[in-house]
């Protein structure tokens, strides 16, 4: 009796504490949302009410949740994260809170290897997330924001980076900086990307048995930078074969590797294909 009794109470403390949570992080999301959206002195005066400094530089890290049903254990696990990363970057987050299915972050930046180091801390907090498999995390790092008129871009860099990983079924880490190239097709879905490598490749695959060799020339050409003879290498085959592949390759896919518009397409498309 004594120790259903107390279960009843310790469930309620539960609910009572994670209902106030909610509603202090529905607060603090509206906050920072006035202080990103914010302009001219308005902006100082929201950074000031939150401690920020008006040059002072500032990380913004973006966490979404996805493959979670559960709208308990999502909850649950938003809280788990909020607390983890309060107690991981304690010396220098200034700003931490979940909604719904993420977790922004703000933290300040006091030197030249903060960079490395919030990397491997998020690496390591990713790592450990996965291994309980209760939601996928997706992590993404804005680039840095000198003053607190950069934090919405910083802010928006991190939510980019990080729905690039989610869009394409993957957690991990990623800055936003390191996208290159991918930064193109951050509002392109995965259908119209796919729809473009097989417009690209669909002759390829017209006749898998007959043109697998021809493909993966092409794909070790792109990959090799378009170095013969890197590529010949990796492939075994003389250089002279592998300029005959790529003649019939060209013929088969109704291109010029010598005109850049047709070079970049290709390239694109073996981009796109390994990501």
């Amino acid at each position: 009796m004594t120790v259903e009794q107390g279960s009843s109470v310790l469930i309620l403390d539960l609910v009572k504490k994670q209902s106030i949570s909610s509603v202090l992080y529905k607060r603090a999301h509206d906050l920072f949302q006035e202080l990103i959206t914010s302009k001219g002195n308005e902006v100082y005066d929201r950074a000031r009410s939150m401690g920020l400094q008006p040059q002072g530089k500032y990380y913004v890290i973006y966490a979404h949740l996805s493959q979670c049903h559960d709208l308990a254990l999502l909850e649950a696990s938003i809280h788990r994260l909020v607390t983890r990363w309060k107690w991981e970057f304690s010396k220098s987050q200034v700003f931490v809170y979940g909604f719904h299915n993420h977790v922004t972050l703000l933290i300040r930046s006091f030197g030249s290897r903060d960079g490395k180091d919030i990397r491997e801390r998020l690496q390591q907090a990713s790592y450990e997330w996965e291994l309980g498999r209760e939601a996928s995390l997706s992590i993404g790092v804005g680039s840095i924001a000198s003053g607190i008129e950069q934090i919405g871009k910083s802010y928006e860099e991190a939510k980019k980076a990080a729905h690039y990983l989610t869009n394409r079924s993957r957690s991990g880490v990623v800055h936003y900086k390191d996208l290159g190239v991918n930064r193109l097709m951050l509002n392109q879905s995965q259908a119209d990307i796919n729809a473009f490598i097989h417009d690209v490749f669909a002759p390829f695959w017209e006749d898998p048995d007959k043109y697998l060799e021809w493909e993966q020339t092409i794909l070790t050409y792109m990959r090799c930078s378009q170095s013969p003879q890197l590529a010949a290498k990796e492939l075994h085959i003389h250089v002279n074969t592998l300029y005959q592949r790529l003649r019939k390759v060209e013929e088969l896919l109704h291109i010029d590797l010598k005109n850049p518009e047709d070079l970049l397409k290709l390239q694109l498309a073996c981009h796109l294909r390994q990501e």
